[in-house]
């Protein structure tokens, strides 16, 4: 009796430790693990695809007047399956195309996007035909205070004073008015003066990735 009794125990303590071991259980985590490698399979992408995926990112670069992340262009295309990685790979093809035919515009990566670009060597015959032309030109003391404000910030009002020489104020404003300069906090002195740092549309308005892509101070021409 005592034999019969302990064989049913044993049997059920089997099942009980089993789960835990079952391949059901690993085999819960691997389709997770290959799921997340799907943005490889741009290769499989049939050529026609691409073709429209290429087409469709030019089409939304050359309409946008301000830089688009490859995320959004991606997210605009989340239909066709491309991803991120894929539509930098697009944009890159495309502006090698533009190279390569001695085209008129490019695509630049700026401030965190691309956008699409005339050329500077047709800078002056763009200018010819703009409307307004000058228009949203920067004075060459805007300039020399942006300058102070991109080199030295977060920077007060008064330092940037105390480099020029002249009443910053008016400028300040007219560069927050611009959009190129923020308020970037304040000063942890007395007074807790107001700290100015350049913006997004600023490295979009100089053609910059980053800041680190300022040039050297002493690579600037001299006054």
């Amino acid at each position: 009796m005592p034999d019969d009794e302990t064989k049913p125990d044993d049997e059920q303590q089997v099942p009980e430790a089993e789960p835990p071991a079952s391949p059901e259980a690993g085999e819960a985590v691997q389709p997770e693990a290959e799921d997340a490698k799907p943005k490889k399979p741009a290769k499989e992408f049939p050529p026609e695809a691409l073709a429209l995926c290429k087409s469709a990112v030019e089409a939304m670069l050359f309409s946008s007047p301000e830089p688009v992340t490859s995320r959004k262009l991606a997210e605009a295309l989340s239909d066709t399956g491309i991803d991120a990685r894929g539509v930098r790979k697009l944009v890159r093809a495309l502006a090698d195309e533009y190279e390569q035919s001695s085209r008129g515009f490019t695509i630049e990566e700026i401030a965190g996007g691309f956008q699409m670009l005339t050329r500077l060597d047709y800078a002056e015959y763009v200018a010819a035909v703009q409307v307004g032309g000058g228009g949203g030109r920067l004075s060459q003391a805007a300039l020399e205070t942006l300058a102070v404000v991109a080199y030295r910030q977060p920077v007060t009002r008064a330092d940037v004073e105390a480099i020029r020489g002249v009443q910053a104020g008016p400028l300040l404003r007219s560069l927050l008015h611009k959009g190129l300069v923020k308020i970037a906090g304040r000063a942890e002195v007395l007074g807790r003066p107001l700290l100015y740092g350049t913006t997004r549309r600023f490295l979009k308005h100089f053609g910059l990735k980053s800041l680190n892509e300022l040039p050297k101070v002493e690579e600037l021409p001299k006054p």
